[in-house]
């Protein structure tokens, strides 16, 4: 079961994994798209779980708004840490 897109943008955070940092779009839940990236595989698979997780244990689709702190504090529990780099559509924005 993929993650359901709700943010029609990216947004990228830098994680760090045994002494690299890797851009991640916390919005991107199909590992595929990572295929020749340079990105271990582990961390995609672990990025996707963290943010998949961190969904489920909300309970509720999530506002627009919300979404950027949602990703950005499941990539840091994940990882230990997560630098926000950029999205597509201005953080905040109502989209739809």
């Amino acid at each position: 079961m993929g993650m359901r897109r709700l943010y029609s943008g990216t947004i990228v955070f830098e994680v760090p994994y045994e002494g690299n940092h890797y851009l991640i779009d916390s919005q991107c839940g199909d590992p595929a798209m990572y295929d020749g990236s340079g990105v271990p595989r582990a961390v995609v698979d672990r990025a996707i779980s963290a943010v998949e997780s961190a969904y489920v244990r909300l309970g509720r689709t999530p506002e627009d708004s919300e979404i950027r702190s949602i990703d950005e504090n499941a990539l840091k529990e994940e990882f230990g840490d997560a630098r926000f780099v950029s999205d597509t559509i201005p953080y905040g924005v109502v989209i739809g």
